[in-house]
């Protein structure tokens, strides 16, 4: 069952799964999560299956070249619900043109080109750190 979130009891759950995604700053993201559960310009959807989330996404509308998007801020799903992204894509996107938004932004350390076959997203810059 996918189903947006708003009970804060379903943090501990999602936090254990993004423990899964590689160098996220997790104390960061839980705050971000609480503030998304009350956020008009925040959704966090889940896919439950048998009481036990299994798959999140947590997006916010942020400013982004110029206009207002919807950043997708953390993802993870597991290997036995690939499918459930297509969804959760969905009813973002869904979200964005109920507030007359154009843009689904997304960034990730791996490779872009999955997300650009499977997802359709396309490669606008390229993001570089460096230390200090």
């Amino acid at each position: 069952m996918i189903s947006e979130v708003k009970n804060p009891l379903l943090l501990p759950d999602i936090m254990k799964l993004a423990e899964f995604v590689p160098d996220t700053p997790i104390k960061a993201l839980e705050k971000m999560l609480i503030n998304g559960m009350t956020s008009k310009d925040a959704k966090i959807i889940i896919h439950k299956k048998h009481d036990t989330v299994t798959s999140f996404i947590y997006a916010s509308i942020e400013h982004f070249h110029g206009e207002n998007v919807v950043f997708v801020q953390s993802c993870y799903i597991t290997p036995e619900n690939v499918n459930i992204g297509h969804e959760f894509l969905a009813r973002l996107r869904a979200w964005a043109q109920e507030q007359g938004l154009k843009r689904l932004v997304m960034m990730t350390p791996r490779s872009y080109k999955g997300f650009e076959r499977k997802y359709h997203f396309k490669p606008t810059f390229t993001v570089m750190t460096r230390e200090v």
